[in-house]
């Protein structure tokens, strides 16, 4: 769009016009592109935007240290973002972007807040928790803080430029002592003491209105504080005003609490006695079976023990099948021997046949004297 219709659409009622007549006579700008008339001047309005958004969003992302860090002078502003990555942002283009960030963006410029010496154009961003939403405005408050600022930076610049020409001196004071020049060595030491003089004085204004700034600061920061707590207080009561937030409900509302853990244990002790029957019951069942291999067990010794008894039994009857006593001849003229003396005379040729089967076979008796009668003597 032309530059007399970006004032048209992008003036904000509390802006001077004064600001962007001088602007539209600025060289040939990336930004701003000159031409004889403001009707063939023309503004990249979708450049302005994104540059615009990204400088509130750095402003946005940098950690406030204090109050007043919203607050920037004009020379303030073009140090911090006249640098858009590739591109350099002239004083026209600054102001191109103010009169879109006033109106869009919730931005307060002002031309005449007076600071150390002169009149300085102020831009104060909203509050980084407010940002794009109220207005910022720039009050009684703001126009002293730019001005102790300013004073400041002023006196920072005189302490600098006093110790820079005390030490010019001292250096001239030595040069003329060395070529013997002593009315001008001790003049430049009387013209060093007096820049001392007024280097002291200037570092206690110094001190004094930097610690009048700290204070105000931290008044407004006091400020905040105070008026987060009265929001937070405001909330609570709001909140403890609610129906829905007494004592009664309270009450009600633990009962139905502690009902619920009451419910909730008895499903508990549920599932723990279902899981100990279950428990119960694999015990149970290991028991049983722990007899059933007992009676296995207990099975398996008895009969083991009836195979080695028939074992037995089959050894004792073994020999009396093989070794039979030969009959027993009878005449006439003996009587036939009683059961009594038959079953003696079994048991008697049983037990001579165990003793015949465990002893070792001996060799006959005349053997045994023969092989002694045959052996020399000793």
């Amino acid at each position: 769009m032309t530059l007399r219709q970006f004032n048209e659409v992008y003036t904000s009622p509390a802006a001077n016009n004064s600001w962007f007549s001088w602007a539209i006579h600025k060289s040939q700008q990336w930004l701003l592109p000159s031409y004889p008339s403001s009707d063939h001047t023309y503004v990249v309005l979708p450049t302005v935007k994104e540059i615009a958004k990204n400088i509130l969003q750095s402003y946005i992302e940098e950690p406030a240290t204090n109050s007043s860090s919203c607050l920037l002078t004009f020379a303030e502003f073009r140090s911090h973002y006249a640098t858009d990555g590739e591109r350099s942002l002239t004083d026209a283009d600054i102001w191109l972007l103010l009169q879109y960030m006033a109106k869009e963006l919730g931005v307060a410029v002002a031309n005449d807040v007076q600071g150390y010496g002169a009149s300085h154009v102020v831009i104060k961003f909203p509050y980084k928790s407010q940002a794009g939403s109220p207005r910022a405005t720039i009050d009684q408050h703001d126009r002293a803080i730019i001005s102790i600022r300013t004073t400041c930076d002023a006196l920072h610049a005189q302490v600098d430029e006093l110790q820079r020409k005390a030490e010019e001196y001292t250096q001239s004071a030595k040069e003329h002592y060395g070529e013997g020049r002593k009315a001008q060595a001790l003049y430049a030491f009387k013209k060093k003491k007096h820049l001392l003089e007024i280097l002291d004085r200037r570092l206690k204004s110094l001190e004094t209105m930097e610690t009048l700034l700290m204070k105000i600061e931290a008044s407004q920061n006091d400020l905040q504080v105070i008026q987060a707590f009265n929001i937070g207080a405001d909330a609570l009561r709001s909140i403890l005003g609610n129906e829905d937030l007494s004592v009664d409900t309270v009450d009600q509302a633990m009962m139905k609490v502690q009902e619920a853990f009451d419910d909730q244990k008895e499903v508990e002790d549920a599932i723990v006695g279902a899981s100990d029957q279950i428990n119960q019951t694999d015990n149970d069942q290991e028991d049983l079976e722990r007899e059933l291999a007992e009676l296995e067990h207990q099975e398996q010794q008895r009969l083991q023990q009836e195979q080695r008894l028939q074992e037995q039994q089959h050894i004792l009857q073994e020999p009396q099948r093989q070794v039979t006593p030969p009959p027993r001849q009878t005449t006439q003229s003996a009587p036939p021997p009683s059961p009594a003396e038959s079953e003696l005379a079994r048991i008697n040729n049983i037990f001579g046949m165990l003793k015949n089967a465990q002893a070792p076979p001996t060799r006959p008796l005349t053997e045994q004297r023969q092989r002694r009668e045959l052996e020399p003597p000793i």
